[in-house]
């Protein structure tokens, strides 16, 4: 498991073409500071094609180029999936925020808001540690029922292994944000490579997250129910 992880960070960039995926990856980040939104579809595709390839044992990225059309379709559903894990508790500490800020709900000291916000954090951090899980149901089956397969959310959320791969990523994705806002921060220069430092630490992440399910025995679980998205 240990070692695994640790060869996570070399993931990115094995294969026949080393740098297609970090490059691919990077594209798609800068394109998203000049369009924003787009481009995150066919970026989630394809992070989803590496959890998906990661489920089946995969060493290297999968390739970038092989399947454009069914990359943007994972994306899509991809999308659906994280807005259905993430707008309930997103919204509600958006509210509660809002009126904290605008005084309608009173002190913000007080118990009620308090207790609001720390039901809306505890809320949010549960859909961030599950929605990872239900992208690879997702990616594993191509169903998207199989993102809320309560079950297997339940027995992968509970696996050991996979609480160990998630604060890993989190660590990574962490880290890379500070150096994406050091470098990022100096100049228009230090800004696209600090981009290129983020693209990396989330194939890294992504990798992480998929080996987590994958050792959890999640794969197992949905062997039964895969399905090649339709096109």
């Amino acid at each position: 498991m240990a070692r695994g992880m640790l060869d996570s960070f070399g993931y990115p960039l094995r294969g026949e073409r080393r740098t297609d995926a970090v490059v691919a990856v990077w594209v798609l980040l800068l394109a998203n500071g000049l369009l924003p939104v787009l481009p995150l579809v066919p970026l989630s595709g394809y992070l989803l094609l590496v959890v998906g390839s990661t489920l089946d044992g995969a060493d290297a990225p999968p390739p970038v180029m092989d399947d454009l059309r069914g990359t943007l379709r994972r994306g899509a559903g991809a999308s659906v999936v994280v807005i259905a894990y993430l707008l309930l508790p997103v919204g509600f500490v958006l509210v509660v925020l809002v009126a904290v800020t605008t005084g309608r709900a009173g002190s913000a000291s007080s118990l009620p808001v308090v207790a609001a916000v720390s039901v809306g954090a505890v809320a949010l951090l549960a859909a961030s540690y599950l929605l990872p899980v239900g992208l690879a149901g997702y990616a594993r089956t191509g169903r998207l029922r199989a993102a809320f397969d309560r079950s297997l959310l339940r027995s992968v959320g509970r696996s050991g292994r996979y609480l160990l791969s998630w604060v890993a990523a989190v660590v990574v994705l962490d880290l890379a944000g500070l150096l994406v806002g050091a470098l990022g921060s100096v100049s228009p220069v230090g800004l696209v490579v600090a981009t290129l430092v983020g693209a990396y630490g989330l194939l890294v992440a992504t990798r992480l997250l998929g080996l987590g399910v994958a050792d959890s025995g999640g794969v197992d679980a949905w062997s039964h129910d895969r399905e090649e998205p339709s096109s």
